[in-house]
């Protein structure tokens, strides 16, 4: 009588490390874009939506991290400079979308002024490294990884905006978690 074939119900003995090859690794999903010059990205639950920039209006005495307003389908979307949020050099170049960010309060209407939108994309977590020392209590980055050769830096928005939430009536730590 022949060895029983183990295809046909019978089990095959895994060693643990093959299982953890056959299991799908988690991934997070992010919108790359550019902005400063440089790539970020935000996690995907952070964001309410993402519109090409109407004009801006200038608001004179708004602080220096505010590009001015807009009017978005009859909200007014304060749009944020990413380069003033986080103390680097600005952009020539003029921003040409706003993404809106979802601080899970319909009355904060509030977004980021960038240059050039990428792609969603799904980064494993294993792709994700720690972000370079950070200056200040929250850190505006939560991780940098790379996309075709270049470093993207993964925004954390509660630390972008960690200044402003308590004026927003917002707990630092109650929500965008990113």
């Amino acid at each position: 009588m022949s060895e029983p074939s183990p295809i046909g119900g019978a089990l095959v003995p895994f060693a643990p490390d093959e299982i953890a090859e056959l299991a799908p690794e988690e991934t997070r999903q992010v919108i790359v874009f550019e902005a400063c010059g440089e790539r970020f990205a935000l996690p995907v639950d952070a964001v309410r939506e993402i519109q090409p920039l109407p004009p801006l209006t200038r608001v004179p005495t708004a602080p220096p991290e505010v590009e001015g307003i807009v009017n978005l389908r009859g909200h007014v979307l304060t749009l944020f400079g990413l380069a003033s949020c986080l103390g680097i050099p600005a952009d020539p170049r003029p921003a040409s979308h706003a993404v809106v960010l979802d601080f899970q309060d319909a009355d904060l209407t509030i977004g980021l002024a960038v240059q050039r939108i990428g792609e969603v994309r799904r980064i494993p977590l294993s792709a994700l490294d720690a972000p370079p020392a950070q200056d200040g209590a929250a850190a505006a980055l939560d991780a940098v990884f790379e996309v075709d050769g270049q470093v993207v830096g993964l925004l954390n928005p509660r630390g972008v905006f960690a200044r402003f939430l308590s004026d927003w009536g917002i707990a630092p730590d109650a929500r965008m978690t990113g």
